[in-house]
């Protein structure tokens, strides 16, 4: 009974060794594509409400030791809290900054503070109007900084933007013709 099966044993293997060797000469050469996300990025809501300009800034926890490298994640908020001038608006905006607030999260797994780093920028503009961009100088700061999300958030329109430094230039006021209003 064995030396029966022995011999079936290859005419059972047969055909799975020869669908296995057809489908491996017409496979394509496609590539694999994956989605890079940038790891030294920051997050950032705008939000432009009459006459205040607020900047809502967010540094995720894994982004914080490739920003600064060759320092502790800790000093990044203090080093954020030391720099209030990191953005520059619309000179005709006539925008001022009113106050600016610097913390850092603690993390789940810890109770050191070695979380995300949050803050708020607010502005008063006198005319708000005129306020066509943001300059960022976030650069001074946080040097290893790749990459900025930004939500665009005003009274009469939304937008996403994505900078990729050097550029820092955050467009503020729309096109006349991409400008969507709301309801």
């Amino acid at each position: 009974m064995m030396r029966r099966f022995i011999y079936l044993l290859p005419l059972l293997l047969l055909p799975l060794l020869l669908a296995t060797a057809f489908t491996l000469n017409n496979a394509s050469a496609a590539p694999v594509i994956h989605r890079a996300i940038e790891p030294a990025q920051i997050l950032l809501d705008i939000t432009l409400t009459k006459n205040n300009l607020t900047l809502f800034l967010r540094v995720p926890e894994q982004s914080l030791g490739l920003l600064a490298p060759d320092e502790p994640q800790q000093s990044i908020a203090q080093r954020l809290t030391d720099t209030p001038n990191l953005w520059h608006t619309s000179p005709k905006a006539e925008c001022s900054l009113s106050s600016h607030r610097i913390f850092q999260n603690q993390s789940d797994d810890s109770n050191e503070s070695s979380g995300d780093v949050e803050g708020f920028y607010d502005f008063h503009c006198q005319t708000p109007q005129a306020l066509k961009s943001v300059q960022s100088d976030l650069q001074t700061a946080l040097p290893g900084l790749k990459q900025m999300n930004i939500w665009l958030t005003t009274d009469f329109w939304q937008n996403k933007q994505t900078l990729t430094l050097p550029e820092n230039r955050i467009t503020i006021h729309p096109d006349t013709q991409s400008a969507r209003r709301g309801p």
